[in-house]
């Protein structure tokens, strides 16, 4: 059994605490509105408990979806390339201090909008901070595209969440630590009729870098395009119009930057990453994911009766030279009978499980509806890439799950 507690931080500074109990194997759900949580005042979220658990956030919002795993990394340097304020889209910057003492926040929008440098905020201990970017940036320079980093004085957590009244969808995704890493993955995109794939990167190095990204297809057909990204310098690569040309078939993808310096070759170099899938009705946003491992989990799953209303499937790279081989494990909300589900995956090859559609999942429970967690155990890394699309309570998102080896 695990126990443990969630408390709420409020932006006013306030708290509290709700007890935590799950059983071996369990999926649970904890309803913030059940917990009595203060209405209409932002608040961050802390799990703590005696034993390692996986969780997930999940904000459903006038038919948007907003999803995104606990993160149990705290850094004093973060970074987001995926940045656009419009007339109809809204970006919001969340920030969590942890700490027990007051920190001081740098953040700086790239390119810079206003000339002399950035925004600076105070954030007291164990506080949440909120920034909407739209009202920092002049309505004349909309559409704005951007990226943004922050640097603070105390370690603290990051988050973007984006609303847009044109794709009628929202998205949340933590921000990267330590100014991105200098390679990265997705396991899942594709060019389906009516759908927008973005790649956004933010070089803040001083010197430039030479960014190779790689086309997987899941008919074994791989190519590589090469880019030049200036320091200090924003970028964004539509996939759909200018690298996937091959319509209808589903790919995975990874990158990875050096420094473009004559003096430095193959000199690994940092870049902040990110990913969109955007169709109507439907956003999913997420950071790329750093490092390939043997395990992973997902605490969000859910299937409703006619296996409609709810879509989900679950998409595994191999983004290794040899076979990866494991199981898939469904764990179910009252802790019994979880569903395994073998897979063997060739070299840079993918696993796309429909989950509304894989039979020896259990059936919903009488009231008609089963909810579930996910495992994966592999004998080599992998990259995993959840999607939850809900045509009840609208919108989509997408999740990279939490891993470790």
């Amino acid at each position: 059994n695990v126990q443990g507690e969630c408390l709420i931080y409020y932006s006013d500074g306030e708290n509290a605490s709700s007890p935590i109990f799950v059983l071996p194997y369990q999926r649970t759900t904890l309803d913030i509105k059940m917990l009595g949580v203060r209405e209409k005042v932002p608040f961050s979220t802390v799990i703590k408990t005696d034993h390692r658990v996986t969780a997930t956030l999940i904000h459903y919002d006038k038919g948007n979806a907003l999803g995104e795993n606990f993160t149990n990394i705290k850094s004093t340097r973060w970074g987001i390339a995926e940045g656009f304020v419009s007339e109809n889209t809204f970006d919001y910057l969340s920030l969590f201090n942890p700490n027990d003492y007051m920190v001081e926040v740098e953040i700086k929008l790239h390119p810079n909008p206003w000339n002399q440098g950035v925004i600076n905020l105070r954030i007291d201990g164990k506080k949440r901070a909120s920034l909407a970017v739209n009202d920092f940036i002049k309505k004349e320079l909309y559409p704005f595209a951007y990226g943004i980093t922050m640097e603070s004085t105390g370690a603290i957590v990051a988050s973007m969440s984006r609303y847009d009244n044109v794709f009628g969808d929202g998205m949340l995704f933590m921000a990267a630590p330590n100014f991105g890493e200098a390679s990265g993955y997705i396991a899942q995109g594709s060019r389906e009729e009516g759908s927008s794939e973005f790649l956004d990167f933010l070089n803040i190095n001083d010197f430039g870098i030479n960014l190779s990204v790689k086309i997987h297809y899941i008919d074994g057909i791989s190519y590589i395009t090469k880019y030049y990204i200036g320091h200090n310098q924003w970028a964004s690569i539509k996939l759909t119009e200018d690298v996937i040309t091959r319509k209808d078939i589903p790919y995975s993808l990874e990158y990875e930057a050096t420094n473009a310096n004559y003096w430095y070759p193959n000199q690994q170099a940092p870049v902040i990453a990110n990913f969109i899938h955007a169709y109507e009705g439907n956003m999913e946003g997420v950071r790329f994911e750093q490092t390939p491992h043997r395990y992973w989990e997902f605490a969000e799953g859910f299937r409703e009766s006619s296996k409609k209303a709810v879509v989900e499937n679950l998409y595994i790279f191999n983004p290794s030279e040899s076979y990866s081989t494991g199981n898939v494990t469904i764990y179910y909300d009252d802790g019994i009978n979880p569903t395994v589900l073998p897979f063997k995956i060739a070299p840079y090859g993918k696993l796309s499980l429909l989950l509304n559609e894989v039979e020896k999942m259990r059936d919903t429970h009488s009231w008609g509806a089963i909810s579930y967690g996910i495992r994966i155990d592999s004998n080599t890394g992998v990259i995993p890439y959840f999607v939850h699309k809900d045509t009840n309570m609208g919108g989509s998102f997408a999740l990279n799950g939490t891993g470790w080896d």
